[in-house]
């Protein structure tokens, strides 16, 4: 593409960007209990332009026909569920910033909700309003903020050309094992078996995507997935764990924005389609580093709204020491900025 070019499709999205921030944002709910239709409309309807969706399938005619900044859907419907609905949505309606609200910690939808849905958020019935709120509204002005970048498609990679380095943090060597058969031919992969292992190679060398268990040995890592997204957005995380808890997804959502969960033993085909898709949304957020707002984390190292999400016996992992933290934040925010965005 020539610069010309670029500067003329550069505009073309500045003007895309104006023209939807002239009018008010519009969100459309989605949920097949009417009293939870009506009481979003309630709160909503003030700030917003308001759609409600009775149910799935009214949802994705309704994408079909209408474009949306937000949508908001609940999990759990007869037919068609939550799920199936943003991965619709992810489909046709690219722009759009997904929010999936459900009142069941299920651990399948969870996963999906990652895998096929590409979702902004997970927020757990009950919700809190005004942490409902603050959500959609972040959602929405993100939309208008990166919408028009959002639709574009990535071009495949020149034939031959080394794609982007992975760093696979993760006690088993077997598991990078696996990930050198599956991608050696296409890019460098590094192992850590360690925290500080993993921060010594993103030191000095560029990775793009970060494949990751939850815990080495008896250190839960989690805390260095999010703090790895919250200041190197550009890194595009896979999660690859034998662990299974809907509320350590949930948490992996919204405070680590990761882009895919693979339960262990992994499978081929599915870890290598994940990795290649990785790597797009990777080279997707080089492009247009305006992206990277759209993968925002909240609630982590006293940033952004808290999501409430169902109890659950407490724990304190290793990693939540504060001298773990305290060590783990300051070497994060050390290593080499590769991707800016204005905030």
């Amino acid at each position: 593409m020539s610069p010309a070019t670029r500067t003329d499709a550069s505009k073309t999205r500045m003007g895309e960007v104006k023209a939807m921030n002239a009018q008010r944002a519009r969100v459309l709910f989605v949920d097949d209990e009417p009293q939870v239709l009506n009481t979003m409309r309630w709160m909503f309807q003030r700030d917003y332009e308001v759609t409600l969706a009775n149910g799935g399938q009214q949802a994705i005619d309704t994408l079909s026909k209408e474009r949306f900044d937000v949508i908001v859907s609940d999990q759990r419907m007869p037919g068609i569920s939550g799920v199936e609905v943003l991965r619709e949505a992810k489909r046709c309606s690219p722009h759009s910033m997904r929010i999936l609200l459900t009142g069941y910690a299920d651990m399948r939808a969870t996963i999906d909700s990652v895998n096929d849905g590409e979702i902004f958020r997970y927020i757990t019935k009950p919700w809190v309003n005004d942490e409902l709120k603050e959500i959609v509204r972040l959602a929405a002005e993100t939309a208008r903020k990166t919408g028009a970048y959002a639709k574009n498609d990535e071009p495949a990679p020149a034939d031959g050309a080394k794609l982007e380095n992975i760093l696979v943090i993760d006690a088993e060597a077997q598991t990078t094992a696996a990930i050198r058969e599956l991608m050696g031919d296409l890019c460098n992969v590094e192992h850590a078996s360690s925290a500080d292992q993993a921060l010594d190679l993103l030191e000095g060398h560029e990775f793009g995507v970060l494949v990751s268990n939850t815990r080495l040995g008896t250190t839960d890592v989690t805390a260095l997935i999010k703090l790895l997204k919250a200041h190197h957005p550009e890194i595009v995380t896979l999660v690859v764990s034998d662990q299974a808890d809907a509320y350590l997804v949930m948490d992996l959502i919204n405070q680590g924005q990761i882009f895919r969960f693979l339960k262990k033993p992994i499978l081929s085909g599915q870890c290598r389609l994940g990795l290649l898709a990785a790597m797009q949304k990777h080279r997707q957020l080089k492009a247009s580093p305006e992206l990277a707002r759209r993968h925002q984390v909240e609630g982590f190292n006293g940033g952004g709204p808290r999501i409430t999400v169902a109890s659950r016996p407490a724990t304190k992992p290793e990693s939540q020491d504060g001298k773990f933290l305290e060590r783990m934040l300051s070497r994060v925010s050390s290593l080499p900025r590769r991707l800016f965005f204005a905030h």
